[in-house]
């Protein structure tokens, strides 16, 4: 029976990722296409028959489904406030939004392990959830390469602004604003020593983290708008509701197709907000979710004339920046980012 374990080999890794990536294109990736595809590897003769394939299919297929192939409505809905499950009359602040908890792998071990590593529990790994949605990056928990921990680093970030940017209340583990570590242990319950202490004495990376954390709960503490009490509305922006547009890489309004077309990975969320005084809030966040970089076009939204980026998950620490782009204009983004842009009116 295939076992986590066997992707930590660099050719089963290649198997396991030539498959996720003829899924996430819509391709077929059934045992005999595969054997097919992949045999100009020469590797590909020591991986153990069709029949270890045909397992890695099974495994492989559901995973890339579930993390790759979901449609972005999924992740539209979540950051607008899940109103298809917290729909009240309390509005946006019913919701409590959390990626970690007391439970289960923190930010970082989310980051950094495919599995849970609780054996120094007692209890021979058996305690704790087995379905943690993590991703190790390439490499299981420490000795990752510099590239592998600048990857995992980002993927932190990129998660912390999703949930700080969602409509609703977020609730964040104690630690995850310094990406602490439990070396992969999800149940450390009965740990009381370094593994769940606080660590007042954070690395230089942990420090950077902690300096984007708080520039991140800063700029939702400073603009309504990306806390509306009350959910949004598709058509205008009054004292009592937030507007609210999606759109797609190129500058458009996300159309029916693009809300259902897997291969789209890249949106933004324009919103703004008015005060009972009659000022204007608007943020847009883009988001990127393929590992390549891609060019997006600011979007030409009703009054808007400029665009100011204010955060990009690309960068260790937050920059800043005094460049404001025209709707219109194209900006890039790395793979696997966000950015955050204040829109302001003439």
């Amino acid at each position: 029976r295939l076992r986590g374990t066997h992707f930590y080999e660099p050719f089963h890794q290649r198997l396991y990722d030539a498959i996720v990536g003829m899924i996430r294109k819509g391709r077929r990736a059934d045992p005999t296409t595969l054997n097919s595809a992949l045999s100009a590897d020469p590797a590909y003769a020591e991986f153990g028959g069709l029949r270890y394939l045909a397992d890695l299919v099974d495994q492989a297929g559901p995973l890339a489904f579930r993390d790759h192939a979901a449609v972005v409505s999924d992740l539209a809905t979540r950051l607008s406030g899940s109103r298809d499950i917290f729909d009240s009359p309390t509005g946006t602040v019913g919701a409590v939004n959390f990626i970690t908890a007391h439970d289960g792998f923190c930010l970082r071990d989310l980051v950094s392990y495919d599995v849970k590593h609780n054996q120094s529990n007692g209890e021979s790994n058996r305690d704790g959830t087995n379905g943690n949605h993590s991703f190790n990056h390439g490499h299981e928990g420490i000795g990752a390469t510099e590239q592998i921990v600048a990857q995992r680093h980002k993927a932190a970030r990129n998660l912390m602004a999703t949930l700080l940017f969602s409509y609703g209340i977020p609730m964040i583990t104690a630690g995850d604003e310094r990406l602490k570590t439990q070396n992969g242990n999800n149940n450390a319950y009965c740990q009381d020593n370094v593994m769940t202490w606080v660590n007042w004495n954070p690395s230089r990376s942990e420090r950077d983290f902690e300096k984007t954390f708080s520039y991140l709960t800063q700029l939702r503490r400073e603009n309504p708008v990306l806390r509306p009490r009350n959910y949004s509305s598709f058509d205008d922006a009054t004292s009592e509701h937030d507007l609210l547009k999606w759109y797609n890489a190129a500058g458009e309004i996300m159309s029916t197709d693009d809300w259902h077309n897997t291969e789209c990975r890249t949106i933004s969320r324009y919103s703004l907000h008015i005060a009972a005084n009659g000022e204007k809030n608007s943020m847009l966040l883009v988001i990127h979710g393929v590992e390549k970089t891609t060019e997006v076009i600011l979007p030409a939204a009703d009054g808007v004339t400029g665009y100011e980026m204010l955060w990009n998950s690309a960068h260790d620490v937050p920059r800043a920046s005094t460049q404001i782009y025209l709707p219109g204009d194209t900006v890039n983004l790395s793979g696997t980012s966000m950015q955050l842009f204040r829109a302001s009116f003439a």
